[in-house]
């Protein structure tokens, strides 16, 4: 909703597709206005734009994926270390996984201002690595981006098909494909 009401006032000419809009997740909003600008102020008054409408209807757009909370409960007791990584600001993506009830089972919580080079970039993972002093990551995601990020940081990882067009992530070819975020058990081996 909220990259259609930013390219309607942008690129009003433009009719963003079902394909369009799955390749905006994962990117940062740097990274996803600058493929339709090469102009710098612009790119940055469409982020502006974009996040002036995302931050105060956040709450009520965004919604975690079914099954989410429930597998991290359930992954939290069993001693496992948690995290997220994601190309949302620290602030906005902390503010979400609170309202969700999300946080309380996270280890870490790795924003898009945290690292200084974005997904595709293994900077993300690497982070998680250290801060969780873990060697052994699972990178779950559901983007083509996520995939290639966890073959750049050299870990498993694991496709969901949530967005409407999986097969633009399944082409990364993920180590594991999953239709339910509660399948992840059986590939931990729980």
């Amino acid at each position: 909703v909220v990259f259609i009401y930013t390219f309607e006032k942008f690129r009003p000419e433009m009719k963003l597709t079902d394909e369009d809009l799955d390749s905006f997740f994962g990117p940062t909003l740097y990274q996803t206005f600058s493929r339709h600008s090469d102009d710098e102020k612009e790119i940055e008054e469409m982020i502006k734009y974009y996040r002036a409408f995302n931050e105060p209807n956040h709450d009520n757009l965004a919604k975690p994926f079914p099954g989410a909370k429930e597998l991290l409960k359930t992954l939290h007791k069993k001693g496992y270390k948690l995290g997220v990584i994601s190309s949302k600001k620290n602030g906005l993506l902390v503010h979400g996984l609170e309202h969700f009830g999300l946080a309380e089972y996270l280890d870490i919580i790795i924003g898009s201002d945290d690292v200084k080079n974005h997904k595709p970039a293994p900077d993300g993972i690497y982070l998680a690595k250290e801060k969780l002093n873990s060697k052994n990551i699972l990178y779950v995601g559901d983007t083509l981006m996520d995939i290639e990020t966890a073959r750049n940081a050299s870990v498993k990882s694991v496709g969901c098909l949530y967005i409407d067009h999986p097969e633009i992530m399944l082409e990364a070819k993920p180590d594991y494909v999953i239709s339910n975020l509660s399948e992840i058990l059986k590939i931990l081996g729980e």
